[in-house]
């Protein structure tokens, strides 16, 4: 158990990205493999998990992102909504295909320029519907999952053997409805209004911006660029009063750059 104060997870500075902040909570982390219980429940009592990759772990260990996943997925009763970037797991891809077989409603979001991919295909060809965005010089770049409208995975990691396997990585695992409701929400202006990028009428919201679960942690949720999240992160910094810890992919962002030098 880890707890975290003021906890801002930049998932990507690329574009349709969501950012979590989570403030003053007790996190749960997949640090030792789980027991059989752990692998057949939601985890009650732990609204926020974190994973964490370790690079040269084997994708047999439990510890391991893919199987993390497959085992939310494979718990999954009614519906399954995968905004992927990219994905190429075959452990995942095999759990979606399990589930889809059991009569789970499927359905799946990817960026254009991995949309032939032999997993993506695989999911088609049992008839799971796979929307791509279709747009030059954008990037679909979300990376979340919606559990029965339950439960979120989200976080820095791409569906893909190389983010999991060789890559350093985070995940969160959300259980709050209306978190859920939150992403269900931005999967569906893609999904069945094709709306990449911004919202899909001017009065559209994402319904819970803020949320404080049960055990009391803030969440924060944002999505680019519709909710213009640069101008949160340096809102954010400008607040800090002693110390500011980053840790970041790519770090271009001007007006970032100057909040951070003041």
């Amino acid at each position: 158990m880890s707890l975290l104060r003021r906890l801002c997870s930049i998932l990507s500075s690329c574009q349709l990205t969501a950012v979590i902040c989570l403030a003053a909570f007790t996190g749960c982390q997949d640090h030792s493999p789980p027991s059989p219980q752990a692998a057949d429940s939601f985890q009650e009592g732990c609204l926020v998990r974190i994973s964490f990759t370790q690079p040269g772990l084997s994708a047999a260990d439990p510890r391991h992102p893919a199987q993390v996943i497959a085992r939310y997925i494979k718990q999954t009763q009614h519906y399954l909504d995968i905004c992927a970037h990219e994905l190429d797991s075959q452990i995942i891809t095999e759990a979606i295909l399990e589930a889809h077989k059991r009569g789970v409603r499927v359905r799946v979001v990817t960026e254009t320029a991995y949309a032939q991919e032999s997993s993506i295909r695989a999911l088609q060809a049992v008839g799971i519907p796979v929307i791509d965005d279709q747009r030059d010089g954008a990037l679909m770049h979300n990376k979340f999952i919606v559990f029965d409208n339950q439960a979120v995975w989200t976080g820095s990691m791409n569906f893909t053997d190389s983010c999991m396997s060789r890559n350093d990585n985070h995940g969160l695992y959300i259980t709050d409805k209306r978190v859920a409701e939150n992403y269900a929400t931005k999967f569906r202006w893609m999904f069945e209004e094709k709306k990449f990028g911004g919202t899909p009428a001017k009065e559209a919201k994402i319904p819970h911006p803020q949320v404080k679960l049960e055990d009391g942690t803030v969440v924060e949720n944002y999505f680019a660029p519709h909710d213009r999240i640069a101008e949160k992160i340096i809102a954010r910094i400008q607040q800090s009063q002693s110390s500011i810890h980053f840790l970041i992919f790519s770090f271009t962002h001007r007006g970032i750059v100057t909040a951070m030098l003041e």
